[in-house]
């Protein structure tokens, strides 16, 4: 989960999202011991008790297939949506000046070209 939720999260709120599915894994690793221990008491052996709590989550784990990559939402997407609600002005695009830009007097390999003279 914590893998997928920087992709589909604005960045404005994804430090508080983080801050959630850390608390849920914890208290999900102690609900699952907790649960185990408990069952290892109440089955009669300890294999029951692992493929009780182990069955149930497979078809959950399935449902990570279902997760696309073109079906999440475009980050720079949701960061322009969230600017444009809360009137922030996005820093205005590379210019032609920029490093990765390529200069006019620059051949393919990317190193100045001596001017004709």
């Amino acid at each position: 989960m914590a893998a997928l939720l920087n992709e589909v999260v604005p960045t404005e709120t994804r430090a508080t999202a983080n801050g959630w599915v850390g608390t849920a894994a914890v208290f999900g690793g102690v609900a699952g011991l907790a649960g185990f221990g408990f069952l290892v008491d109440a089955m009669p052996s300890y294999q029951a008790a692992a493929m009780a709590l182990f069955l149930p989550v497979v078809p959950l784990a399935f449902g990570y297939l279902l997760v696309r990559d073109e079906q999440a939402p475009d980050i720079a997407e949701i960061d322009r949506t969230i600017h444009a609600e809360h009137g922030i002005i996005d820093p205005s695009p590379a210019d032609d000046t920029s490093p990765s830009a390529p200069r006019p007097d620059a051949d393919a390999s990317g190193l100045d070209v001596p001017a004709d003279e």
